[in-house]
């Protein structure tokens, strides 16, 4: 199971800039979507708190100007992909983020998270060019695989 490319005719997104308060408008926007996606309720709540996860980091680390958070819903593929960019800085990725840190730690838990609740998930990034997370989420009834993906892309 790999990430669908993009499909310009399923495809809708929304902008907002790279500030807290707008969380709550990107969230509500992927919720509203989700739930019209009939993914199922269990479903619909792990990509909505993904997608949050993906853009409070992008907010919080990325230094970027704006987020866009993309959503596309392919019945071919019988899956929802929401895709997280944003302009910011980039990072390099360390090879074992799918494991979550130790309880001593204070974060790190944002991308082990995501990688939980997804069926799979892609993040591409490179210092200096931004971050795109992508979250694949398979339809309600689609036959989910038992094994979790996590591909990760750094420059």
């Amino acid at each position: 199971m790999g990430i669908p490319e993009r499909k310009a005719e399923c495809l809708v997104s929304l902008t907002i800039a790279a500030n807290f308060e707008y969380i709550s408008r990107a969230r509500e926007f992927v919720l509203s979507l989700a739930r019209t996606a009939a993914i199922g309720d269990e479903a619909v709540d792990d990509i909505v708190l993904a997608t949050v996860e993906a853009v409070t980091n992008s907010i919080r680390h990325a230094n970027s100007s704006c987020v866009v958070v993309e959503v596309e819903v392919s019945r071919s593929s019988d899956s929802m992909v929401v895709r997280v960019i944003d302009d910011g800085s980039g990072f390099d990725i360390c090879p074992d983020i799918s494991e979550f840190p130790g309880l001593e730690d204070l974060g790190g838990r944002g991308i082990p998270l995501m990688h939980h609740l997804m069926d799979d998930l892609s993040i591409n990034s490179e210092p200096g060019k931004g971050t795109e997370v992508v979250l694949l989420k398979k339809l309600k009834g689609a036959e989910s695989g038992s094994r979790r993906k996590l591909r990760v892309v750094s420059g």
